[in-house]
């Protein structure tokens, strides 16, 4: 396995995998062997994002410093973790969040594929946003991130994540690749 490619993240790659495959249209390459080149660390996933979101839609790859579509867009791939938090001995809570990062150079729309995991729950879900400029970088932290927040109760996204992104979100992966 790859330097900071954990098995949990290695488990998340594949389920990214198993939805994203269907959308690339390679032949001769059985999802079961990208899962594995995943599990070990050999596959970028978004540039397999990329490459589903180009054979989707009608996106132009671009070789541009700050995009990867001619459009002047930018595909970003996270994947949601659980994390207890605990500020004192009597409080802890569960926290579940994507960081999207990467957008110092990025001036346009974000197309964002996040794939949501909650191992102790058994729930997974792709989910998708398309973010004009203009929404998306007052809202970057100092971090660099952008962040996503979903509910530790029921992994929706928070009212704050709601309400910044939520008429953005793309119900279909065509949806986003438009």
């Amino acid at each position: 396995m790859a330097t900071n490619h954990t098995p949990e993240l290695a488990r998340c790659e594949e389920k990214a995998i198993e939805f994203l495959w269907k959308y690339c249209g390679y032949k001769g390459v059985s999802v079961k062997t990208a899962k594995r080149m995943a599990f070990d660390g050999a596959l970028s996933i978004n540039r397999l994002l990329e490459i589903a979101l180009e054979r989707t839609g009608k996106l132009k790859h671009s070789n541009k410093k700050g995009e990867d579509f001619a459009d002047g867009s930018d595909a970003k791939y996270a994947t949601s973790r659980n994390k207890m938090h605990n500020s004192s001995a009597k409080y802890s809570a569960e926290r579940n969040w994507a960081d999207v990062g990467g957008l110092d150079n990025k001036r346009g729309t974000l197309r964002i594929y996040i794939n949501f995991n909650d191992w102790n729950r058994g729930v997974h879900k792709p989910l998708m946003f398309k973010i004009p400029y203009k929404v998306w970088a007052p809202l970057v932290q100092s971090s660099g991130n952008l962040k996503f927040y979903f509910s530790s109760k029921d992994g929706e996204l928070t009212k704050i994540t709601q309400e910044r992104f939520g008429k953005y979100q793309a119900d279909t992966f065509q949806e986003l690749a438009s």
